[in-house]
């Protein structure tokens, strides 16, 4: 995936990511684990944990990016860390003993990784923190089931996202990076849908905020209508109780 590709390819990653909590005491490590810092230029991107047949790959994430991704929380609730937390990044490539080891066994052996290579040391806590909720609006969900033929996958086009059975994680995850605040699904939806999103202005105009704003907060507020527009779901500022993981140590990684 290109980094700037930074919408593609990634959610259902993610998606995945929300759903699985391994603990690190009763994960295997991988067999072999490379890392290394990535050398090119700092531009926004999406990152994901790519496995297959018992392999992991994961490309330029940072430090912040990586815990979020081991212990299956959002980005934005990962705190703490030392400086270059989210400017130094880090390729890993990384192989386990069985191939088919599962999402999960995966995220517990990088919770490994990082504990050994970046001396890694967290902590979790539970807090209410500024952030969104994410319900089901009045006029009712107009989500559409997937069909069980069809393969997952998300893509951005010119105006617009298609999501193709995707978990309404994929979706929240996706408002939380575009927020940089926690989003909590209190949809209750648990099911696989297909869906779009259209963002031309004509189709989100009435949700167009109001003077200069910055082109991230603009994207979130238009695709914010656009969810309760279109999809009969609704974006809501809130206090929201999220599971934080809190690094309270780290340092840079040795490489291979």
């Amino acid at each position: 995936m290109s980094r700037l590709g930074f919408h593609t390819s990634v959610l259902l990653v993610l998606a995945v990511c929300m759903a699985t909590k391994p603990s690190i005491a009763q994960q295997q490590e991988f067999e072999v684990a490379s890392v290394r810092q990535f050398q090119g230029p700092h531009v926004p991107h999406g990152v994901s944990l790519i496995v297959s047949h018992g392999k992991a790959k994961v490309d330029a994430g940072s430090l912040r990016q990586l815990v979020a991704i081991a212990y299956g929380v959002q980005r934005a609730a990962v705190e703490g860390g030392p400086d270059w937390s989210d400017s130094d990044e880090f390729n890993i490539a990384a192989k386990a003993e069985k191939e088919d080891a599962s999402y999960g066994e995966i995220q517990g052996m990088l919770q490994i990784l990082l504990a050994d290579r970046f001396k890694l040391k967290v902590r979790r806590e539970t807090k209410d923190l500024p952030g969104y909720a994410l319900t089901t609006a009045k006029s009712g969900s107009k989500l559409k089931q997937a069909k069980d033929e069809e393969a997952a996958g998300f893509n951005a086009v010119m105006n617009g996202l298609i999501f193709q059975k995707m978990p309404i994680a994929g979706l929240v995850n996706y408002l939380a990076n575009l927020a940089g605040s926690p989003v909590q699904d209190l949809t209750g939806l648990t099911g696989l849908y297909d869906f779009s999103l259209d963002l031309t202005p004509s189709a989100v105009v009435q949700f167009e905020p109001q003077g200069r704003v910055p082109p991230i907060v603009n994207r979130f507020v238009r695709v914010s209508g656009a969810v309760e527009e279109q999809l009969g779901l609704k974006v809501e500022a809130r206090k929201v109780s999220v599971e934080v993981i809190i690094i309270d140590r780290a340092e840079h990684p040795s490489e291979n």
